[in-house]
């Protein structure tokens, strides 16, 4: 994949990650996690260098952090696959269905392998888009 890629994150995570370091699936990072959380499966990116919390579902209505205060670039996208590609192959497709009405799946990408990425924060900050659509 030749298309540069972001993650977004909150402070939290950022603290776990670092300046430089690896995304991984959430899955990895926790094994007893229930079956139905099938997204923990993947590393989510994206094409958008601005965030934009409606598109990328980071609207924080399950969760307090604000999940577009750090930007990471994507070092390698070898195992990158567009979400648009998979997600017709996933055995629960109403529940792919009912996480994606809020967001712009189109923008979206995922890895289920680890993906090396570097803190991506220019001096003056970027703005964080209204949840336009």
């Amino acid at each position: 994949m030749t298309q540069q890629l972001w993650h977004y994150t909150c402070e939290h995570a950022a603290d776990k990650i670092g300046e430089r370091g690896v995304l991984l699936p959430g899955a990895e990072l926790n094994k007893d996690l229930p079956e139905w959380l099938w997204w923990a499966n993947y590393v989510w990116l994206t094409d958008l260098p601005a965030a934009n919390r409606g598109a990328l579902g980071l609207t924080s209505y399950a969760i307090e952090c604000d999940r577009t205060e750090y930007r990471y670039r994507v070092l390698d996208a070898r195992h990158v696959r567009s979400w648009i590609s998979i997600r017709r192959t996933l055995s629960h497709p109403e529940d792919v269905e009912d996480a994606t009405l809020d967001g712009r799946p189109a923008h979206w990408y995922v890895s289920t392998h680890p993906v090396p990425v570097v803190l991506d924060q220019p001096e003056d900050g970027w703005t964080v888009r209204p949840d336009v659509r």
